[in-house]
């Protein structure tokens, strides 16, 4: 698959993960923007990580070749692959919970929806630590994925 016009999408990333989690060694996905190649390179295993228990645990390692970009770690894999779809689209990085609504909803549909359950969202919530993620109260929409997709941070 040519990387020039296409975006990276969460399968390739999903497909990437899970092949190195299941058959181990090291995937790397490519997306070149203009002049410059970007890389993400996904590794699968024991690398010091703790759990809350002090027990190592198996996780993603991510490594890039920006150089500004530390190494990523996490058992999360969806973290993961907004992580590398993020990096490698040159994308906001957005954590959080994800709505996605079937395909046919409108903006305004998706609005309605949420709306409902607006009153039992804390605004003010985030993940302690330094993230180097921008956070805002508000929910973003985007319709790249067929569909109303909504980042509640």
């Amino acid at each position: 698959m040519s990387y020039e016009r296409d975006r990276i999408t969460q399968d390739d990333v999903q497909m990437a993960c899970e092949s190195v989690r299941d058959n181990g060694n090291v995937h790397h996905l490519h997306r070149d923007h203009g002049q410059r190649r970007y890389t993400a390179a996904i590794r699968y295993g024991d690398f010091g990580q703790k759990d809350n228990h002090g027990q190592v645990k198996k996780v993603w390692c991510i490594d890039t070749t920006d150089p500004m970009t530390d190494t990523f770690y996490s058992d999360d894999i969806f973290v993961v692959i907004e992580h590398v779809r993020a990096y490698l689209n040159q994308e906001p990085l957005r954590y959080g919970a994800v709505v996605v609504f079937p395909t046919g909803y409108t903006r305004k549909d998706a609005e309605d929806a949420l709306s409902k359950i607006a009153d039992h969202i804390d605004p003010y919530y985030y993940v302690p630590g330094d993230h180097g993620i921008e956070r805002t109260i508000t929910h973003g929409y985007d319709d790249r994925d067929g569909g109303p997709v909504w980042y509640i941070p």
